[in-house]
């Protein structure tokens, strides 16, 4: 289920940062591999960015002891290029996840919660559009 129309020019690049380095203490279990609709709460941000044709690739950041895991998740979704460790706060997990985007940096990037997993394509790409405009943009 991508989305239907693309925002970008064809020299326009644009990746996806999915931070899922949380600890899940508020919830009390691991929430980011607790079933929702038969599949980890983890694989509908996942799938989210993978049918989202403006993104042309992604980074996942999760818990350093946890990269193995969740490079296994991944590997049926092309466009997680890299699974990288997060930080100690999630500011730290995103600068993680920009780094790894290096030495080609893309023109935009957007970041997710990879604990809410609602977000649909066509959100990545209005985002990603009003981004394009305002040279920023968040979801709320």
């Amino acid at each position: 289920m991508g989305s239907s129309f693309s925002i970008f020019e064809p020299t326009m690049k644009a990746a996806a940062i999915l931070v899922a380095a949380g600890s899940s203490t508020r919830m009390g279990f691991d929430k980011l591999t607790a079933p929702l609709a038969g599949q980890p709460l983890l694989f509908w941000s996942l799938q989210a960015v993978q049918d989202c044709a403006e993104i042309s690739m992604a980074i996942l950041v999760c818990a350093p002891q946890r990269t193995e895991e969740f490079a296994a998740l991944a590997k049926s979704f092309p466009k997680i290029s890299r699974v990288v460790a997060g930080g100690a706060e999630r500011s730290a997990s995103v600068l993680n996840g920009l780094l790894a985007l290096a030495p080609n940096p893309p023109d935009l990037v957007a970041v997710h919660d990879a604990a809410r997993p609602l977000a649909t394509p066509a959100l990545f790409s209005q985002i990603l559009a009003a981004a394009e405009k305002y040279r920023a943009a968040s979801a709320a």
